[in-house]
């Protein structure tokens, strides 16, 4: 419930306007979501959705310090108390001007557009001497240009004796 909350609050802040959109992580498919994003000083529904989260955070960790809360009881509410003061930062980060766009500089890199070159693609089938219709192409390529070869295995023939009648038993009843 609270992760949820959270999330629905950190969309209607950025919604409502947050100086910090970091709408240079959107993929160029979807920048057209810009258009949906307001870039404002912030907006009034931060400060109460800090406020009351703040509020909730600390009273989780009052539970957890109280004298009658047992072992498991302690441990769970202190992880909701971490839980909702990452997301509490996760609010605050919308809001302060901190470079998280160096941060992430290196995924953004990953993002660039590559050359995804030349690959000659060969096919052919393997087994009972047919190895030799791969052999010739991939000998007259060109070793600049990186190959890839394409097989399709033949299966070996499977021999099986067959008996119409099953065999006779090799043991004897005794009487």
């Amino acid at each position: 419930m609270i992760l949820w909350a959270m999330r629905l609050s950190a969309k209607l802040n950025v919604f409502l306007g947050v100086p910090n959109l970091a709408e240079e992580f959107l993929p160029e498919h979807l920048h057209c979501l810009k258009s949906f994003l307001t870039k404002k000083p912030m907006n009034l529904l931060f400060p109460v959705s800090v406020t009351v989260s703040t509020l909730i955070a600390a009273l989780l960790v009052q539970g957890a310090l109280a004298a009658e809360a047992g072992a498991f009881q302690a441990t769970g509410l202190t992880l909701l108390a971490v839980l909702l003061a990452l997301a509490i930062l996760e609010h605050w980060f919308l809001v302060l001007p901190l470079p998280d766009a160096a941060l992430w500089s290196w995924a953004l890199r990953a993002r660039a557009v590559r050359d995804a070159g030349t690959v000659r693609i060969l096919a052919g089938l393997l087994g009972a001497g047919h190895g030799t219709l791969l052999r010739r192409p991939l000998a007259a390529t060109d070793s600049a240009i990186p190959n890839m070869a394409l097989a399709n295995a033949a299966p070996a023939p499977v021999c099986r004796s067959v008996r119409s009648h099953p065999a006779p038993p090799t043991h004897r009843r005794h009487p």
